[in-house]
């Protein structure tokens, strides 16, 4: 029996889907899905089992996201795109079968005191200047420790096709890597995939695509193809006319300019919905959108509900097939990345596979 009035829906034929336009978009290269953050605040274990037979490799974030998909079953390659930073997390990585991103010298050196070879990807600096080895500290390397699979980097403007910085860190990238030309090359993340097919190289890695949601003001027809993962979904607990004047919510930010009906709908923002989305931000209810009403608190939204027909007990989405998380997202201030993963995990998730 469902008790929850909130809950977060998750299509699992919707993420296979969009995994599809990522391949149709780089039939050429490798796909190494990106499922770090609980895939997104989606859930690790099961968006893994939906992807894996359909990718290449899976990316997570840290040594704990991997041991965890090692241990549920998952035997695909399992890279960590933060790395390690230790000789025990290096031992882990030898245990469990993983890849570990080294971004750092010391990392490097350690791997070559090792008596077996570890696979690893090489992580470089081309501008974005958060992980990564600088082009002077590839300088100090003769040789690379055995087991590197490829080398990787990432693109901080890739969603802005024009920005001058693409181009500078694209060449910058294959300069780096003309050391080693035997080695695989990755450097695109979803927006890189969709808008510089010269950039996909023999490794890409999706990201939020995979969830459905475009990685920026990108118009492409691949993203018109992509389906939302994600329905975050609540109900209506209550309604009450307010007249002309009175004002709704925490300081009464929002005011009736006419006699109207307010719904009080069962989220807020411990259940992830964004504390700052303004009044106007639309939420869909029986068919049609209506726009919030006052400051999101903690456990409760209030919507304006004047122009239809709303009951208690009705269905509520805040965003998914009908409302797009960018959608929210922007008018929050924020990112669909942010509204994902921010989903708390009082929020059950149901997973649909039909």
């Amino acid at each position: 029996m469902r008790h929850s009035l909130t809950t977060a829906t998750i299509s699992l034929p919707a993420l296979r889907n969009n995994l599809a336009v990522a391949r149709r978009a780089a039939p050429a290269s490798n796909i190494m899905a990106v499922i770090k953050a609980d895939a997104y605040g989606h859930g690790l274990c099961p968006v893994a089992d939906a992807l894996m037979a359909h990718s290449d490799a899976l990316a997570v974030a840290r040594i704990e996201e991997a041991i965890t998909l090692r241990e549920h079953g998952i035997e695909l390659p399992l890279v960590i795109l933060s790395g390690i930073h230790n000789t025990e997390a290096l031992a882990a990585c030898r245990q469990f079968r993983l890849q570990p991103v080294i971004h750092r010298l010391s990392m490097l050196k350690a791997l070559a005191s090792l008596p077996a070879a570890v696979p690893y990807w090489l992580k470089v600096d081309t501008g974005m200047h958060r992980l990564g080895l600088a082009m002077d500290e590839l300088a100090q390397l003769a040789t690379l420790p055995p087991g590197c699979i490829g080398i990787m980097s990432h693109m901080a403007d890739a969603e802005l096709p024009d920005h001058p910085g693409n181009r500078q860190q694209a060449q910058q990238f294959l300069q780096m890597c003309s050391r080693w030309p035997q080695l695989a090359k990755s450097l695109a993340n979803s927006a890189t995939l969709l808008l510089h097919p010269a950039l996909q190289h023999q490794w890409v890695r999706p990201g939020i695509m995979l969830y459905g949601a475009n990685p920026g003001s990108i118009n492409t027809p691949a993203t018109d193809q992509l389906q939302a993962a994600m329905r975050l979904q609540s109900t209506v607990i209550a309604t009450r006319p307010v007249t002309a004047g009175e004002r709704v919510g925490y300081n009464g930010l929002w005011q009736a300019s006419r006699d109207s009906r307010i719904a009080t709908v069962a989220i807020g923002y411990a259940d992830g919905y964004p504390r700052h989305a303004p009044a106007g931000t639309p939420v869909w209810i029986n068919g049609r959108q209506y726009p919030l009403a006052g400051r999101v608190s903690m456990d409760l939204i209030t919507v304006d509900v004047t122009d239809g027909a709303v009951r208690e007990g009705d269905s509520v989405e805040l965003w998914g097939e009908h409302i797009a998380a960018t959608t929210v997202a922007g008018m929050a201030g924020t990112i669909s990345y942010a509204l994902f993963t921010g989903v708390t995990q009082r929020v059950p998730r149901i997973y649909q596979d039909n």
